[in-house]
């Protein structure tokens, strides 16, 4: 049997790397912390405005936070530097501005038909919890709506602004395209494995009300948004996109006060592990932010979400395993080289080429019969063992 530190040595390849992770402690962490980030960059070579040029969406949208923490923490920085910082702050102002503009059109059309919704990630924490929209880039608006009125919200969308309409996704997601070009993703769970729930009924009786683009609507409460975003690091865009890593840090130093409606209740976050299988991705998410962001989660929290990850079952190892690279390449290349011991690594390409019956009934939506069985391991070990072969060589 695969151990379990195995498991999260391949979740672990999904999480940023050394450089990721040093321009975000640059960007996150206190004075003294920031100023070490900022040196080890510098010191090994480092060209933050080279990566911020050409290192990828999840680098060029740091830009605005990086640009605050040079000023806050008195960072250097030379003048080719700052320029872009400063530029990538202004054009994220007035990128803000237009979303604004898009989100409240959005909102005003699905209530105008009596369509309810709640508004997800950054369009949700922007202007709530980061205090300032230019530091949370949202390249698209995701709202959970109920599973029975996402095609009506998809039409009253494109009734007024929006047009052209992707299928219904297995993952529960819908996009429509703002005439802006904007993406409006429409979405009937919060997370695509079916395992792992969040499904309207659920989430829509743990909401707060918040003003996002001069409207009252609603959201997840930070407990369940701090766990809808640690969910999705585990999946495979979570190494390339790094702004879960700044939600979370938000969610968990701005939501302190008892008595304000946007309170982070760990005992909640605890209820959301239990409930959607979850506790082996989270347990590697939250090792991650307490070690190398200090994020103050409690010692209760994480021993608890320890023992839900050594307690997984089959089926949630394996869903957690197959978010790794969630259709990547270059994903599945670093899972499978992971530093493990060979024998798990043998056991995690055996699980991976003929995963269990409960996942495969799992996959299938049913619990098939002996042919259909067979077949879907023929299949599988074929389409898996070749990918591993690739991904080795």
């Amino acid at each position: 049997m695969v151990r379990t530190d195995a498991y999260r040595a391949v979740l672990s390849t999904n999480l940023p790397g050394e450089t990721e992770t040093r321009l975000l402690q640059a960007c996150l962490l206190d004075a003294e912390g920031s100023h070490m980030a900022w040196k080890a960059l510098a010191t090994g070579g480092v060209d933050v405005s080279d990566l911020l040029t050409h290192g990828g969406h999840g680098m060029r949208r740091l830009a605005p936070m990086l640009y605050e923490a040079l000023g806050r923490h008195g960072l250097e920085a030379d003048a080719d530097l700052l320029t872009r910082c400063r530029m990538a702050s202004m054009r994220e102002d007035l990128r803000a501005r237009a979303f604004s503009r898009v989100a409240a059109g959005v909102f005003d059309a699905l209530e105008g038909v009596g369509i309810p919704f709640v508004v997800l990630k950054g369009a949700a924490l922007a202007e709530p919890v980061y205090g300032d929209p230019v530091l949370r880039h949202s390249h698209d608006l995701e709202l959970l709506v109920p599973a029975s009125e996402v095609h009506r919200a998809a039409d009253a969308l494109r009734a007024t602004s929006c047009e052209g309409t992707e299928p219904l996704r297995a993952g529960g997601k819908l996009r429509v395209y703002h005439e802006s070009g904007l993406p409006v993703v429409l979405r009937t769970r919060l997370f695509e494995p079916e395992l792992y729930g969040g499904d309207w009924e659920w989430c829509s009786e743990r909401t707060v009300t918040v003003s996002v683009a001069g409207r009252e609507v609603r959201t997840l409460t930070p407990a369940l948004a701090l766990h809808h975003v640690c969910v999705h690091a585990a999946y495979g865009h979570g190494r390339s996109s790094l702004q879960w890593v700044t939600d979370a840090l938000m969610l968990i130093r701005c939501c302190r006060d008892p008595s304000a409606d946007l309170y982070l209740d760990w005992h909640e976050v605890m209820a959301c592990v239990r409930r959607s299988h979850t506790g082996l991705p989270l347990a590697t998410v939250f090792a991650y932010l307490r070690r190398y962001l200090e994020a103050d989660v409690p010692e209760a929290v994480l021993e608890a979400v320890e023992r839900a990850a050594s307690e997984a079952s089959a089926l949630e190892r394996e869903v957690a395993l197959r978010c790794v690279w969630w259709g990547r390449p270059e994903n599945f290349r670093r899972a499978i080289r992971a530093d493990v011991r060979w024998l798990d690594r043998l056991g995690l390409a055996l699980r991976i080429a003929v995963p269990s019956a409960a996942y495969a009934a799992y996959r299938l939506d049913r619990t098939p019969n002996l042919r259909i069985l067979a077949a879907y391991y023929v299949r599988r070990a074929t389409r898996q063992t070749t990918r591993i072969l690739a991904a080795s060589r």
